[in-house]
């Protein structure tokens, strides 16, 4: 029996598997400091959005460095985070919709 995944399939079992979930844990570090934090999340396939507010420590720190850590259940991932602006901008309706 073949148990192996090709990248396909690991593709479409990681988005499965982020579609069922509503929440993540971030860590990311700056001046010495790490902080995780909880946040509820939307997908587009592999494509991870997520909302703060522009005076939290959470965004200060994505600000400072944007490499980050998120862990959903057992799943991790590490990126890069980019910050898009307001979440208002006619160019984010999509996001504002899934979330």
């Amino acid at each position: 029996m073949n148990t192996s995944l090709n990248s396909e399939e690991l593709q479409e079992r990681c988005i499965n598997f982020l579609n069922d979930r509503k929440y993540f844990s971030g860590a990311t570090a700056y001046n010495n400091r790490v902080r995780a934090r909880v946040v509820d999340y939307v997908n587009k396939g592999l494509q991870i959005g997520f909302m703060t507010w522009d005076n939290t420590m959470k965004i200060h720190y994505f600000k400072k460095n944007p490499l980050v850590s998120l862990c959903v259940d057992a799943l991790q991932i590490e990126e890069t985070v980019k910050i898009l602006g307001h979440p208002g901008l006619a160019e984010h309706a999509r996001f504002m919709e899934l979330l």
